[in-house]
């Protein structure tokens, strides 16, 4: 809680979403090189407002900040093709630009869900507009959500074990997204958050018969039953009926 009588400074760990920082109190964060910057993964970056000073003892010297805040070279071995390629990534972004753009592309998104009846996990104005958090309905495995989506043409966050212990599926805007591209992917997430749409049936019809494809040699009848069941699910699947029969019928 931040008050007049009593400013704490804060030492955010921002990750992968990096947005322009607006609390003049912030004296310490972290972040990477990959996903929002458009390097390659693998290096840490710490931004600091004053000069660091000395690590405490037993600090493993690689990990003090002070060496390599110093003037005169880097003062261990990093990876140069690391370094360069975050470097060019750096100066080849107008970073006002695309802060902006992210901006606007997330501002549609929410817009659009909200519209339908979605709301994110995190409210705007606490949330980065990198990246925004969705809940599945109950029952609903966000696999399912994430494989409609792509299916779609979007691939979505959600292998994580924590998003899904807790039915989470993310969005991104940390890469080149143009704006008008995101309605499209607005309603491709709205219907794959409906546990009615076509686009779910039709994803749980898919899975079962991948599932089954792997039992063909034990149960070819089983199989011809879910294939029907997946035909049902969507039109446009009738058209493959017969692959799972030749496999049952070899």
């Amino acid at each position: 809680t931040f008050s007049e009588e009593k400013v704490l400074a804060m030492s955010p760990d921002v990750l992968s979403p990096i947005s322009p920082a607006v609390h003049s109190d912030i004296a310490f964060a972290t972040t990477v090189s990959g996903k929002a910057l458009g390097a390659v993964a693998g290096l840490a970056i710490i931004c600091t407002a004053d000069a660091p000073g000395p690590a405490p003892i037993g600090t493993p010297r690689y990990l003090e900040l002070a060496p390599y805040a110093a003037p005169g070279g880097v003062p261990f071995t990093q990876s140069s093709l690391l370094v360069g390629a975050l470097a060019t990534a750096i100066a080849s972004t107008h970073w006002p630009s695309r802060f902006a753009e992210i901006a606007r592309a997330d501002a549609v998104l929410r817009a659009f869900m909200q519209r339908v009846g979605h709301r994110p996990l995190v409210a705007p104005r606490r949330a980065s507009p990198a990246v925004a958090t969705w809940c599945a309905p109950a029952g609903l495995d966000t696999a399912i959500v994430g494989r409609a989506m792509a299916n779609a043409g979007f691939h979505l966050s959600w292998h994580s074990s924590y998003l899904r212990a807790r039915g989470w599926i993310q969005t991104a805007m940390m890469g080149d997204v143009p704006v008008d591209a995101v309605p499209t992917m607005a309603h491709a997430l709205a219907d794959a958050l409906d546990p009615n749409s076509d686009a779910i049936r039709t994803t749980l019809a898919l899975a079962d018969r991948l599932a089954v494809r792997d039992r063909l040699d034990e149960s070819p009848i089983v199989a011809h039953q879910i294939d029907e069941r997946a035909a049902r699910a969507d039109a446009q699947l009738s058209k493959d009926v017969h692959e799972v029969g030749a496999h049952g019928a070899r």
